[in-house]
């Protein structure tokens, strides 16, 4: 007798808590199903973080660990999936979150909802901080709110249709619309979208929401002003334009030791920042540059910190333009994730805040 294959949990995961972690894994443990297996993506996390992760996930004998040492690129959940989905065998596969709590039953509903033409999302309760904090049996908790159907985050998915359009669209970063693009693009090619609410089976843990985590000054943890808003509106275009599959490359990642190599690589070119150096680097230099490595620190110019730049400009003469370091992060990265995120490169913001290293490999 063939044996039913199991179903293949994904979650990706970077500089999470590890509470959270152990809560999801554990709420597996008590599957009366346990037809399944987990294959968990680090994306790149904080050395130490990684260490205690790696400890974490060894008394988990159904999990499967993988590392992609993207330390020092924005969170990239579109490739982290798409990573797995390129190479697992099974013919269905669930993405989950790190923060989802599931019901006994779970794994069970899903081998009887498989469908090769149908993507199935589930109703989520979402806990507050406060119940969040307790232990307690699934059945004990009480819900906050519930998600709806515009939420389509935990999907149990055909694999074959995903590969065929090419998986998830790894233009979105950081966070938002890379759920509700695949379901817009799949159904586009016929495999229904299908809403599960008649019971929660999904509990979700609080935790800060990525918008509220946005700062309008430059942090150590990269961030790009409106990206959300980008995201959506790309989510936008791609359907006003009925794109239905994902045209750009898809699940290739660069080796973790040309990124770990890259990461100490010596910068050697500085570039203020005046207004016309940084727009020359993005729009002169990059598109013009192939088969190298580019180098460079952008830093303050230290005259536009001096009495006589002040002077000048209060008196209307005529001084350098500049943006911000802020507004460097917003354009240099955003024009990165656009058009050389299949290159390996390595995006830091110092310590002091007072500078932001690239390297990028042509």
């Amino acid at each position: 007798m063939k044996l039913e294959a199991p179903i293949v949990l994904i979650y990706a995961f970077k500089n999470r808590d590890l509470t959270r972690v152990k809560r999801t894994l554990d709420s597996l443990v008590l599957q009366s199903n346990q037809n399944f297996r987990v294959e968990f993506v680090n994306y790149g996390s904080s050395t130490e973080l990684t260490k205690e992760l790696e400890l974490l996930i060894g008394d988990y004998s159904f999990v499967k660990y993988n590392y992609l040492a993207y330390q020092n690129q924005p969170w990239n959940k579109s490739r982290a999936l798409n990573y797995i989905i390129k190479k697992i065998e099974e013919p269905f596969f669930f993405i989950s979150d790190i923060d989802i709590i599931f019901h006994p039953k779970f794994i069970n509903l899903l081998h009887n909802m498989k469908d090769k033409d149908k993507m199935h999302f589930y109703k989520v309760g979402y806990l507050s901080e406060k119940e969040t904090l307790l232990q307690k049996s699934f059945e004990d908790y009480q819900v906050e709110f519930y998600s709806k159907v515009d939420a389509k985050g935990m999907t149990l998915f055909p694999t074959e249709i995903v590969r065929k359009n090419r998986g998830f669209d790894e233009f979105y970063h950081f966070w938002g619309a890379e759920d509700a693009d695949i379901h817009f693009r799949l159904s586009g090619k016929g495999c229904e979208s299908v809403f599960y609410e008649e019971e929660t089976l999904l509990l979700h843990q609080w935790h800060t929401s990525y918008r509220k985590t946005e700062s309008k000054e430059l942090t150590k943890n990269l961030q790009i002003k409106g990206i959300v808003q980008i995201n959506h509106q790309h989510l936008f275009f791609n359907q006003q334009d009925g794109v239905t599959i994902n045209y750009k490359q898809w699940g290739e990642v660069s080796a973790n030791a040309v990124l770990e190599e890259l990461d100490n690589v010596t910068v050697n070119q500085v570039i203020l920042n005046r207004k016309v150096n940084i727009d020359h680097f993005i729009y002169g230099i990059l598109p013009n540059v192939t088969n190298t490595v580019i180098t460079v620190k952008f830093t303050r110019d230290s005259y536009e910190k001096s009495l006589k730049y002040k002077v000048k400009k209060i008196l209307g003469k005529k001084v350098p333009e500049y943006y911000t370091l802020k507004e460097v992060n917003d354009l240099v990265l955003l024009h990165l994730i656009s058009f050389y995120r299949d290159c390996p490169y390595s995006y830091k913001i110092t310590a002091d805040l007072e500078a932001i290293e690239l390297r990028l490999k042509l």
